[in-house]
């Protein structure tokens, strides 16, 4: 398994495209995480089914950690409370980030063009939005969000 340095822990595993990553699945041992915008200088730009999902079957793909010099905690995406999407996420596919229950904070930018069906089901903790909208045009992330949540939401909004 390959090793690269990044802002917090995470095992991934994922599918390296010509121009871009998709991450099949990730798991990490930090309560506050981001995953990287970037590996071996391609985007990452696809989150794919059932990706952060703790009880998510495995999946067939390279396998790389992620370091920060420092592991937190249990290797468990249901202690997850603040998490960082990549910057260059188009794609959140479905049930990407399904039982993540104590997810509190979502910052991500607005150029996600799919959200997948149940995205975000079972994230009932999730009471933060931030969101960084990216040049002229804009996604419908907060409209997307706010129809697949039931609870209160705060959200913040970026240029």
């Amino acid at each position: 398994m390959e090793q690269i340095a990044g802002l917090s822990n995470w095992k991934l595993t994922l599918r390296r495209e010509e121009d871009h990553i998709t991450v099949l699945r990730a798991v990490t041992c930090d309560r506050k995480a981001a995953l990287p915008d970037r590996l071996w200088g391609l985007p990452v730009t696809v989150l794919g089914d059932q990706a952060l999902g703790p009880n998510a079957r495995p999946v067939e793909g390279e396998q790389v950690r992620i370091t920060c010099g420092r592991e937190a905690g249990e290797w468990d995406n249901r202690n997850l409370t603040h998490l960082t999407l990549p910057a260059y996420l188009t794609d959140v596919e479905n049930y990407a980030l399904y039982g993540c229950r104590n997810l509190i904070t979502l910052h991500l930018h607005d150029r996600i063009d799919r959200w997948g069906g149940g995205c975000l089901m079972n994230c009932r903790q999730l009471r933060e939005l931030h969101i960084t909208r990216v040049g002229e045009t804009h996604g419908d992330a907060l409209a997307f969000l706010c129809d697949e949540l039931h609870e209160e939401l705060a959200a913040t909004i970026r240029s």
